[in-house]
């Protein structure tokens, strides 16, 4: 029969540690012997309406040939996570999903945003009176507790979603009928 493509996984562009860098992104690849309508079809049927875990659900959207998928924890609301945005393109005889896990756009602009607030903020209440030879103004130090939870929350945001890669590989390699066992695919 039809032997299906490597799970290529991590290329090796970020850390093992549990984290990741802010806008850091992990790429994903997963090869089927689907051809490209039908891998769209299986992971529409798959994820639309949210697949199952333990502590909650894959959901995302297919649309064209881009696939958007996040995983959803119970209890939690962490706008922090690493989504999987992805493109499903023709490979030899199957398909090739294509993507990577990274923060959302508006995310990534709320960061960004935040960040330079509170660095100029910094700057003015604490660093530029120093400068001067000024004495610093108190309130730099409520920037500066802020700038403390900026970090913590990005440090749970990250930690929360530590295992939604390998979470959401497996669930596409099932939904392509990719058996994660296989000595032929390794696990991501």
């Amino acid at each position: 029969g039809k032997r299906p493509c490597v799970f290529q996984g991590d290329t090796g562009h970020a850390p093992r540690t549990g984290h990741t860098m802010i806008f850091q992104r992990r790429p994903l690849r997963i090869c089927s012997h689907l051809t490209p309508a039908q891998a769209l079809t299986a992971l529409e049927q798959a994820f639309s309406s949210g697949a199952l875990t333990p502590d909650g659900f894959i959901q995302g959207r297919i649309s064209g040939s881009h696939v958007q998928l996040a995983h959803h924890r119970r209890g939690t609301r962490n706008s922090l996570k690493r989504h999987f945005r992805g493109q499903v393109q023709a490979s030899g005889n199957g398909s090739l999903l294509s993507g990577h896990f990274g923060l959302s756009w508006r995310t990534r602009i709320w960061l960004a945003a935040a960040a330079t607030i509170l660095l100029a903020g910094l700057y003015l209440s604490l660093l530029a009176p120093l400068l001067q030879g000024k004495t610093p103004d108190p309130d730099g130090l409520i920037v500066l507790a802020l700038v403390a939870y900026l970090g913590t929350m990005l440090r749970v945001g990250s930690t929360l979603g530590r295992h939604d890669r390998e979470l959401i590989g497996k669930r596409i390699q099932r939904a392509l009928a990719i058996d994660p066992m296989s000595p032929d695919n390794p696990a991501p």
